[in-house]
């Protein structure tokens, strides 16, 4: 009887009485003057304060309130400490992260940090802290199962958590490391196909007398990366797509501006919606939990989105290690030595390990034997301004001449700015260090470390990065593809995705899209177009299946009832649509098909998973049938597209339990999970704090972009990577302001904005943040008031 009665008071205990109070009074002793935080319906923080130190101070406090495990699993990523609480099974990540080390970067960030800035960040501190410590004997449920405490919030776990986000929205080093495989394998010819690219195939002289000792290297790569353990991993999809149109374009006179940003799809979100106004400072928006402002959003006068740049600011170099004294190396200068530091991690469960981490002229050494070694070269490791000085700037700019200004210093991973302004304009400035190499250095495949080509000398200069301020057409439209002409003389990079998200949005925004008759556009337009689910390649599909079918006078009533199904489809990827499936299963299994006999199911799965343009491979395929590409078995290519086909039925006959083509719906096979970080560290509770798979539409190719990760998961389609935060702006009406997330608010387990906008997500419903005073009380459903007095 009495453990009957005991359950329901520990489950409130555990689960419930951490939940935040939204209402009433907190003594904030540490605050210059009272605040106050409204918050709506979907628990949206509105704050307001009478200074900017307790802005900051009140932001972290609420954040840290709703996202305290994610902000703690964030800085441990990043500063190689998850093994203290996951144990041994986390070590390879945690040093993984200290030779990168980004807790290195981080503490040497803090120094240079201007005294506004630092100000701002230290009271964001005192914040996350003073929850940190009204709560101790509450925490959320996450630190009760895993048992352990958070540490106190620090300016360097802020500045290592956007070190790490732009290292991930950064990797490059993988897809160098495939290509030098992929080379090896196949020779100059066909691998410049799979890559886009042309290259010799004769290496250097340095490279060719150390080839022994490359193959071993090169092959202890790829598992150098899957040993990282990590919630928030790098993936060559984490983009996003933004366009903004001017005034003279709208139904409302006034310059709108949309972005959905892409990442992986976890509970929570990784992006948080905020409030924050004081005397001289009014801006909203998405940040991420643990950094102090707003990254994506509006203030008065302008608003902003972001996009990766895509730019390749990293490089492997091989170096060659001395036999007899095992810290020089040799560069083209002559030989030097190579720092040392050592890195204690702390394990649970066991002792602490010390990690020797050797740096270089090039960067941190990844991999090392007795003669040879990886090093790894990313503009991200070097003395830089903290990208969150930019950010500051941009929150306060009146104008885009104010953020070009504030852009000229940035230092983050290289992104693409959109503005839409008050006064009806709209630009793009792209910012970021990105290294001009030496001697016509690609960077696309292992440099030597003592060689002339490719060593990295100066940076492009910010003034001739890509720049457009109200161009002819009236708009602008950012989606990670390659921004500039073969005209322009700089190397941007080459890992770019491929250019259907923004030929889709030109068309639909342009004068070739529905708009043809240049009438106004206005949000609920724009909104469409972000759930826009468009199949680049569908016609080109039925139009070469047909051609197939004839050729090879098929009557096989399977194949003909699919293509019937194909006939009569407008190529939008819906969840319901068994033609998207259909699309999608022949797609893949082409491509797989073409490759797999050239470079082997490992490799070829690797080049699908860290490759996004290899779908414009087997479209330039489908074009030039070149018989090159044709498997042995195969006879012509219109038989090869039959059996592709046939094959890809198969596959989908098998997945989905149903023959009939009409029973295949895309979203029994492409599902997305919300995942928690505990399941990191404990997989009995996944079902309580995931969410369970969802049927979703789209690719990773149209405008709602929704991952497919081929062949990576039990799941034949399973989707992992998408838009987990979308913002719509109309500069015309401050109220005209909407901004989602994909779950919600909370990260706190049963909390009622854990997962309260996920129905919204997979709709695409735009959902309102309020802005001006009058609209910010109307949607107001709690108020917390914090005061600096007994």
């Amino acid at each position: 009887m009495l453990t009957c009665l005991a359950l329901p008071f520990a489950g409130w205990w555990l689960v419930f009485r951490p939940l935040p109070d939204r209402d009433g009074v907190v003594k904030f002793l540490q605050l210059g003057d009272s605040a106050v935080v409204n918050f709506d319906g979907r628990g949206v923080p509105y704050i307001r304060a009478g200074n900017e130190p307790d802005l900051y101070m009140v932001q972290g406090y609420v954040v840290a309130s709703d996202r305290l495990f994610q902000m703690d699993i964030l800085r441990r990523t990043a500063k190689g400490e998850l093994a203290e609480v996951f144990g041994p099974q986390a070590i390879a990540s945690d040093k993984l992260m200290r030779t990168i080390g980004f807790n290195r970067l981080a503490h040497d960030q803090k120094q240079t940090l201007s005294p506004t800035v630092a100000k701002a960040a230290s009271a964001y501190c005192q914040g996350v802290n003073k929850f940190i410590a009204d709560n101790y004997d509450k925490l959320p449920i996450e630190f009760v199962l895993l048992g352990y405490k958070p540490k106190i919030w620090q300016a360097e776990d802020t500045l290592a958590i956007m070190k790490y986000l732009d290292y991930i929205q950064d990797e490059s080093w993988r897809l160098d490391d495939l290509r030098q495989r992929v080379l090896d394998r196949l020779g100059a010819e066909l691998a410049s196909d799979l890559f886009g690219d042309s290259w010799s195939s004769t290496p250097t002289p340095q490279m060719a007398e150390k080839a022994n000792s490359i193959a071993y290297l090169t092959d202890a790569l790829p598992k150098l990366a899957k040993d990282s353990y990590l919630h928030y991993a790098p993936h060559p999809n984490i983009g996003s797509s933004v366009w903004a149109i001017a005034s003279d374009r709208t139904d409302t006179h006034g310059a709108l501006l949309a972005c959905d940003k892409h990442n992986k799809l976890t509970k929570p979100d990784l992006w948080y919606i905020a409030s924050l106004s004081s005397p001289g400072l009014h801006v909203a928006g998405a940040t991420i939990p643990g950094v102090p402002g707003i990254l994506v959003g509006r203030n008065e006068f302008i608003s902003w989105g972001t996009t990766a740049l895509k730019a390749d600011v990293q490089d492997l170099f091989l170096e060659e290690f001395s036999q007899q004294f095992s810290d020089k190396y040799r560069t083209k200068n002559g030989w030097k030595t190579a720092f040392e530091i050592t890195e204690v991690i702390p394990v649970r469960f066991a002792k602490s390990r010390e990690h020797k981490v050797l740096i270089t002229e090039h960067g941190p050494v990844l991999l090392k034997n007795q003669a040879s070694a990886v090093s790894l070269a990313w503009t991200g490791s070097w003395a830089r301004p903290a990208a969150l000085e930019t950010f500051y700037q941009i929150n306060r700019a009146q104008t885009v001449g104010d953020c070009q200004l504030a852009l000229e210093a940035y230092a983050g991973s290289p992104m693409n700015f959109l503005f839409a302004d008050k006064q009806g304009s709209v630009a793009s400035q792209a910012a970021g260090v990105i290294p001009v190499r030496d001697k016509g250095g690609q960077g696309t495949l292992l440099v030597s470390g003592a060689g002339e080509v490719g060593q990295w000398g100066s940076t492009i200069p910010y003034k001739s990065l890509p720049q457009i301020t109200n161009p002819k057409q009236r708009f602008l439209v950012s989606a990670n593809q390659k921004l500039v002409s073969q005209s322009y003389p700089w190397l941007l990079g080459h890992q770019f995705l491929p250019p259907y998200r923004a030929w889709r949005a030109f068309s639909l925004i342009g004068q070739n899209g529905r708009r043809a008759n240049s009438a106004p556009i206005g949000l609920p337009d724009v909104n469409e177009i972000q759930g826009d689910m468009q199949a680049p390649l569908f016609e080109l599909v039925r139009a070469e299946l047909h051609q197939a079918v004839e050729e090879n006078h098929i009557i096989d009533k399977n194949v003909l009832s699919a293509l019937n199904l194909l006939d009569h489809w407008d190529g939008q990827l819906r969840a319901e649509s068994p033609e998207a499936a259909i699309y999608e299963s022949f797609i893949y299994t082409l491509g797989h098909r073409i490759i797999e006999t050239k470079l082997g199911s490992n490799l070829t799965a690797e080049y699908f998973q860290n490759w996004p343009m290899w779908v414009c491979f087997v479209e330039h395929y489908m074009h030039a049938k070149q018989d090159k590409w044709l498997p042995k078995e195969e006879r012509t290519y219109s038989a090869f597209l039959i059996t592709s086909f046939t094959e890809a039925m198969k596959n989908l006959r098998l997945a989905c339990n149903a023959n009939e083509p009409e029973k295949w719906d895309w979203k029994n096979l492409h599902k997305v999970s919300f995942q928690n970080a505990i399941n990191q560290g404990l997989n009995w509770p996944s079902r309580v704090f995931n969410l369970m798979p969802l049927g979703v539409g789209g690719d990773d190719n149209c405008l709602n972009a929704l991952s497919c990760d081929y062949g990576t998961s039990k799941d034949l389609f399973a989707c992992t990577y998408g838009p987990d935060m979308r913002l719509l702006v109309d500069m015309s009406d401050p109220d005209k302001f909407y901004q989602s997330l994909a779950c919600g608010q909370s990260g706190q387990l049963l909390s009622a904005h854990e997962q309260d906008e996920i129905n919204a997500w997979l709709r695409v419903d735009p959902m309102p943040v309020a802005f001006s005073a009058k609209q910010i009380e109307h949607q107001s459903e709690h108020k917390l008031i914090l005061v600096n007095r007994i």
